[in-house]
Order: C-alpha cells, then sequence, then structure tokens
C-alpha cells in the first residue's frame, strides 16, 4: 500500500469540486485517511500506480465524475526520437533495460518538484520494488551534452547528487546515504551500469543521478531515463510517466534505443491495447443488465476509449492503465463505475441439497484434534514469495515446482506457497513476545505444478516452540494425530530436509506411503525468523492420512 497526501487545491485546479473529492476518491476504490486544512491523505493499492500523482488522480478523479470523455488523441507521442540511447554489450548484459524521454516545458515551481521526486521515490520504492524492478532518474536537459550512453564498468566515476566531488563508483556505494540504501540491488552485477553523455556521467544506476544534472524548480525542460530489470515494466512506467506530462500540458518526446545488431526500441510507446467484451459476460459476472450504450459511458469514465461492437463493447485501454491485464479487470472497473453500492445480492435457486465436502469434514475433525491437543489455529496466506518459502526455511528453489504469479505487483506476492509450515514460522516470529510454549497448527492449500497444471493439496501443518520442545515431542503429537484420524500406527523414517536438524528429521508414513515430515527446526531456520526458542514442526497431507485408514 502507498499513502500520499494531495493538495485539495491543486485537485481544485485541474478542475475537480472540492465537495466532491473525498466522494469522487471512495468510487475508484481509494482509501481517504485524513483531512487537514488544504491536505488529504489517500491511501492506494499497488496496482494502480498511476493514481500516486496530482495529474493522475485528477484524471481520473475527472474521467469518474463524468466530466471529460477520453479519446485516442489525448495521449500522442512524436515517433520521431528528441535521444538515441546506445546501449553497449556490457550493459546489455546486465540484464537490466533502459528507456527515457524528453519533456519540455514542465511547470516545476511552487512545490512540483517535490511533488515529482515524492511521485518518483513512492513509485520506484512500491511498484518497482525499492529499485531492483524500476529506478527513475530526473535530469536537466541543458546539461545534457551531445550522444546518450547506456554503458557498465568495473569502474567509473561520478558527482553525486548533493556533493561537489567527483567520485569512484565504488566510494558512492560506501560513501552516499542512497548508496548505502541500495547498494545491494549491485550485487546482481558484475560491473557498475551507468548512463553518461559525450563528456559525464549522468546516472549511476539504480542508486544516484549526477549533481552536474540537478534539476530545480526553475527547469522546464527535462530528460529523464528509467531503467528496469523487466522491459514491459520499463514501457508501463514510460507510458504513466509521458501520460502524467501531458495531462499537465508539457510536451513530451520520445527517445530510441538502440542495441547490437541493429535491433532497438523506443519510449514511451504510448499504446492504446484493444480489448474485446461479450455483454452477456458482463451481465452474468455482475448480475445486473446494462444497455450496450450505458456499458461504453461506464467504460469511458475509467479511462478506456470504449464503442459498441457487435453483442458487446470494444475497449481501448490508455495507455497509463498499467493495471488492465485481461477482461476481469474490464469487468471490475465497469462495476466501480456503475457502483458497487449499488448492485444488490441475487438469491442463488436451485433443487439440489447441500451436503458437507468429505474433505472439509475431515479437515474439521483434524482441527479438533488438535485444539484438544492444546494447540492454537493460525490462518496463513496462500500467497507468498520465494524468499519466506524456500529461502528462510533452507529449501533450495530448483525443482520445487513452485507456481508463479504472473504481473505481481509487489515483491512480498509473487507465488503460492508450496509448504503450510513457513506460515506458521512467520506466525511464530510475529508472537514471540507472547507467553511460552507457543503451539500452532494451520489447514490449508499447498500448491505444485505438476504435468504442467497447477496441483492443490491439503496439508496439515502444526509446531510447538518452547525451551524443552524436540523431536520426540512432535512424534507423539504425530501419532496421535493419525491415531484419531483412525489410520492405526504411523511409520518413522531418518529423513533429509535442509529446514530440520540432520539427524532430528525424520519421513512420516502410514502403510509403507510417506504422507509427510517431521522433527526439529534448524537453528539457520530459527535466526531467519528471528526466533528465540526451539521449535518442533510436523506438516502431513491431510488427503494422504485418511486413505491410509
Amino acid at each position: 500500500m502507498a499513502t500520499v497526501v494531495f493538495s485539495m487545491m491543486e485537485l481544485e485546479k485541474r478542475g475537480i469540486e472540492r465537495g466532491d473529492i473525498q466522494r469522487l476518491i471512495d468510487r475508484l476504490g481509494a482509501s481517504v485517511e485524513g483531512l487537514e486544512g488544504d491536505s488529504i491523505t489517500v491511501e492506494f493499492t499497488p496496482q494502480r500506480p498511476d493514481l500516486l500523482e496530482t495529474n493522475g488522480l485528477a484524471r481520473a478523479l475527472r474521467l469518474i465524475g463524468g466530466n471529460h470523455t477520453p479519446s485516442k488523441s489525448d495521449y500522442q507521442v512524436s515517433r520521431e526520437p528528441y535521444f538515441k540511447i546506445l546501449v553497449t554489450p556490457a550493459a546489455a548484459r546486465t540484464k537490466r533495460f533502459v528507456g527515457g524521454m524528453v519533456v519540455k516545458g514542465a511547470e516545476l515551481s511552487g512545490g512540483r518538484l517535490k511533488e515529482l521526486i515524492n511521485f518518483t521515490e513512492k513509485y520506484c520504492d512500491t511498484y518497482g520494488r525499492r529499485r531492483r524492478k524500476i529506478a527513475i532518474g530526473l535530469h536537466s536537459l541543458a546539461a545534457v551534452k551531445g550522444n546518450i550512453r547506456y554503458d557498465a564498468a568495473r569502474g567509473g566515476s561520478i558527482t553525486p547528487l548533493g556533493t561537489e566531488a567527483e567520485m569512484q563508483f565504488s566510494e558512492v556505494l560506501k560513501r552516499s546515504e542512497q548508496g548505502r540504501a541500495y547498494s545491494e540491488i549491485m550485487d546482481a552485477y558484475k560491473s557498475y551500469p551507468y548512463i553518461a553523455d559525450d563528456e559525464k556521467t549522468l546516472a549511476l544506476v539504480p542508486i544516484i543521478n549526477s549533481e552536474m544534472t540537478r534539476v530545480t524548480e526553475s527547469t522546464k525542460d527535462l530528460f529523464i531515463d528509467i531503467t528496469s530489470s523487466s522491459m514491459s515494466a520499463l514501457d508501463e512506467t514510460a507510458n504513466i510517466l509521458a501520460c502524467m506530462f501531458i495531462d499537465s500540458r508539457a510536451k513530451v518526446m520520445g527517445c530510441a534505443v538502440e542495441l547490437q545488431a541493429g535491433k532497438g526500441y523506443f519510449t514511451p510507446s504510448m499504446e492504446y491495447r484493444e480489448m474485446r467484451l461479450r455483454s452477456p459476460r458482463i451481465e452474468k459476472s455482475l448480475g445486473i443488465v446494462l444497455d450496450n450504450s450505458k456499458m461504453v459511458s461506464l467504460g469511458n469514465r475509467m479511462g478506456h476509449v470504449a464503442a459498441k461492437y457487435g453483442n458487446g463493447i470494444i475497449f481501448f485501454v490508455p495507455p497509463y492503465r498499467v493495471d488492465v491485464l485481461g477482461e476481469r479487470d474490464l469487468i471490475e472497473d465497469i462495476a466501480i463505475a456503475y457502483g458497487y453500492d449499488r448492485i444488490k445480492p441475487l438469491p442463488v435457486y436451485g433443487d439440489s441439497v447441500g451436503v458437507p465436502d468429505e474433505l472439509v469434514e475431515r479437515g474439521e475433525r483434524v482441527s479438533l484434534i488438535e485444539l484438544g491437543l492444546g494447540f492454537s489455529e493460525a490462518m496463513g496466506n496462500y500467497l507468498t514469495n520465494e524468499e519466506q518459502n524456500f529461502d528462510m526455511m533452507r529449501r533450495s528453489r530448483d525443482g520445487a515446482g513452485a507456481v508463479a504469479i504472473s504481473y505481481s505487483k509487489t515483491g512480498r506476492i509473487s507465488m503460492l506457497r508450496t509448504s503450510v509450515l513457513p506460515s506458521l514460522m512467520s506466525a511464530l516470529s510475529k508472537s514471540s513476545q507472547e507467553r511460552m510454549p507457543q503451539r500452532l497448527f494451520e489447514i490449508g492449500g499447498a500448491f505444485r505444478m505438476e504435468g504442467g497444471r497447477p496441483v492443490e493439496r491439503t496439508h496439515v501443518s502444526m509446531v510447538s516452540e518452547h525451551t524443552r520442545s524436540n523431536f520426540s515431542e512432535m512424534k507423539a503429537y504425530v501419532n496421535a494425530i493419525v491415531w484419531a484420524a483412525g489410520a492405526g500406527r504411523a511409520g518413522f523414517e531418518r529423513h533429509s530436509d535442509p529446514a530440520f536438524i540432520e539427524g532430528r528429521c525424520a519421513s512420516v508414513s502410514i502403510n509403507g506411503r510417506r504422507i509427510g515430515v517431521m522433527g526439529e527446526i534448524h537453528p539457520e531456520v530459527l535466526s531467519n525468523f528471528r526466533i528465540e526458542e526451539p521449535v518442533s514442526a510436523a506438516e502431513l497431507e491431510l488427503e494422504a492420512l485418511f486413505q491410509g485408514r
């Protein structure tokens, strides 16, 4: 989540009535956190980075308020490049892409420069994953001399922003505040990526810009560089910035990026993506009946250039709407523009009699057993990331069959969990100040790719944290679960799992079929989760537990 403070006066200057601001922000699904004088504090979800700046928010408020009808001519950039950015082979090997644009007639006085800098920092910290995915550099165009080159080298120098003395790249990482804050990003590169003109280094990316190209409130013309670990993220960022400056009535010109062998690309692309949606699909999803003209109007209110097309609607998604990935996003936009408060619940009709799902009944049975053994139930999130799921558990990512999340907007959510145990370890780390012993369990889904398809299985996992927690204690709990499930006696064989201490880990089986693992958690894992007491743990497949009966 990102929290941004806006000036009500600035929003009024852009055509929004003061009395409508809070109501329209609520319609967009954002949350107004506070009002103080002329300032309004708004919290946004990560999927709408275009709203983190005044021009972008004002645009969205005008649209949803019905004060502007979008057109494909709203956001156009000449295909004649202002600069050509040459990418050297050394820079290409870093696998960090580059792009740029030139802005003429920017208005940065009266606090607008501070707002622009705050926007780029918020954007790079949230959507840009603290500059790992996206970094943006602002430069005075007048200070850029000659051609622009994107290069990488083991050595080099720059006059860092806020200093007067030239420094070696390695010095910048050690001595400057920005260098110390983001130096770990450089660990992925064998050399330092940087942007230079014919005379000097403009930026050590993604760390810091040069003092020689400092932007001030009197600056009117800008050169903006963008670097990214993803080509799609680079294009999306360039489009958002270009639309933002066009809304402020500045002129935007693109840059041509030249790669080796005559290849290259142009930024910003400013392409309107075409999507088509049948009217019955929208009506079935939302439970409301709308004629095509109304749907066109609702699409326009979310910024889409929409028109009737046969038995449906054709949408041209504007360049700044990087959150729209498919038809579900368009349907959600229709619902937002229509108003969720106006959608009434409908009764569900049917002549069948509902019966409890067998797996749910089994899960409830195991839950009662766990509660009887003195465990408390935890509810973890299926969505996680590689660091918590694998690295902090000392488990390898290779061959794990993880189900990745496409187009993730935050580094904290990049995959579906393959194990329930990391969720419980995270829960223990958050309750470290509570009274011992701490005993938690969770029954939930774990996901893996099998045969090219994602497969969900229900696992039951339990952890026990206290001074005397050990292998024997957890073995007794596992035996109790297996016996109470009616599966007879559990079998235990020595097993090796990096998450557990070697020699104090065993596989759990029923009638010769392996159903899980148990043991004492490795000290390094405890350290990773900042847990000070010993922990014993187990994780079993719920379906396999009952199949063994």
